[in-house]
């Protein structure tokens, strides 16, 4: 399997020092990525056609990210700068730098989820204590080890919720439930791996001092 990120995987573009954009990769060639912003960047054009930038994405290893810098796509850089919905290529050598193993990538966040029962059907409501792409600690569920549920995971930073399957795999002497993501689509685990980076990042910089 290929380290690079491959088509509509989730990633930031990294513009060091200054700033953090979402996008998603719209084509990829031997060298290079178009990126799909998600955001318009607040670096003037100028600086960003000159400066090194990053591009980060989470593969089977874990948190990862290639250097490189904007390059000449297909169509012309639209004028006055990128917004959202314009593509933005980037040129890079290839070589992948691991930041974070996989299993490390996890943040405190408090967000609600629904749950439904596949046994039972029985619905209720539960708040997660910490969140990776993979799984969740959790307070307020009931259940046993085992079981399974659908879920709806609102996190308003996302914008639409994140939902799939997930099974209930450890209790802790806290009470609260350990729960292993089971079914759920790649555009969403992206979609929580990039917000659980955004805040790590935020808190490593507010530790630092901004």
């Amino acid at each position: 399997m290929s380290r690079l990120p491959q088509r509509e995987a989730a990633v930031t573009l990294t513009v060091p020092r200054r700033e953090r954009v979402p996008a998603s990769i719209a084509r990829a060639g031997d060298g290079w990525l178009d990126l799909l912003l998600q955001a318009t960047p607040s670096t003037p054009p100028s600086l960003l056609g000159q400066c090194g930038l990053f591009v980060e994405f989470v593969n089977e290893e874990g948190l990862c990210r290639l250097l490189g810098h904007k390059g000449i796509g297909e169509d012309r850089d639209p004028i006055g700068g990128w917004g959202v919905h314009d593509v933005m290529r980037v040129d890079h050598d290839g070589a992948v730098q691991l930041l974070q193993a996989r299993a490390f990538l996890r943040a405190e966040i408090a967000a609600e989820v629904a749950l439904t029962n596949l046994e039972t059907g029985a619905r209720q409501r539960a708040s997660t204590i910490d969140l990776s792409g993979g799984g969740a600690l959790l307070s307020g569920i009931t259940g046993r080890h085992g079981d399974a549920f659908e879920f709806e995971l609102e996190l308003p930073e996302l914008g639409v919720p994140v939902t799939g399957r997930l099974r209930i795999v450890r209790f802790t002497a806290a009470r609260c439930v350990g729960v292993e993501f089971t079914d759920i689509s790649e555009s969403d685990q992206g979609r929580l791996e990039r917000h659980v980076v955004n805040l790590q990042t935020a808190a490593r910089e507010a530790r630092r001092g901004g």
